[in-house]
């Protein structure tokens, strides 16, 4: 089967194209590249360089965020109207659950705007508890009393103390597609993961 994934929920735009046959993922094709939050030209040349070099997938997947509004907005768009198109199966999965890290358990942490972060427990790239808002100073509380695990974010996150280590990784599409299998348990609604209202800078 070939399956297609993609993610722009952060400053990496990122698709991958796999052939997958039971628990084994052959990577056909891989982008992931820096882009800026207003600028998703790179993920549509990836999407056409998947399609264009490896041909039509079977499946597309999704990372749903949390992240960046616009960068969801258009991922999450331009994965439904390929699927549409093309008549294939879609599947959204939380960025969150697919981080370019070795560890598959981890905290995940990120800037939710209006002085709140969002923080998040992963554990084998499942929630053992989903994205919550926290103030700073809560979740530097909230980490003193939980499981000791490496702590991740896609952006720095300068208010929480330095006792917090942070190490910066991204959602990938790779990972989307070597975990789409075991997602099955829970069947997500194919709409961003927003946290809250989106924050309008002035």
């Amino acid at each position: 089967m070939l399956l297609l994934a993609l993610d722009s929920s952060s400053s990496l735009a990122s698709v991958a194209m796999v052939d997958s046959e039971g628990k084994k993922n052959t990577l056909l094709y891989h982008h992931h590249e820096i882009h800026e939050r207003t600028d998703s030209s790179s993920l549509f040349r990836g999407l056409e360089k998947a399609i264009t070099l490896v041909g039509k997938p079977d499946l597309i997947v999704v990372g749903l965020g949390p992240g960046s509004y616009n960068g969801l907005r258009v991922s999450v768009a331009a994965a439904q109207g390929m699927a549409s198109a093309l008549g294939i199966e879609l599947q959204g999965i939380p960025s969150a659950l697919a981080m370019d890290h070795e560890d598959p358990s981890y905290w995940i942490a990120g800037d939710a705007r209006g002085g709140k972060y969002w923080l998040a427990l992963v554990m084998d790239h499942q929630f053992a508890q989903e994205p919550m808002l926290l103030s700073p100073e809560n979740m530097t509380a909230s980490l003193l009393t939980m499981p000791l695990l490496p702590l991740l974010a896609s952006t720095p996150l300068p208010q929480l103390s330095e006792s917090n280590k942070i190490t910066i990784a991204y959602p990938s599409a790779l990972a989307l597609a070597r975990i789409s299998p075991r997602s099955s348990s829970k069947k997500w609604e194919l709409s961003p993961l927003y946290l809250k209202p989106a924050h309008i800078t002035r």
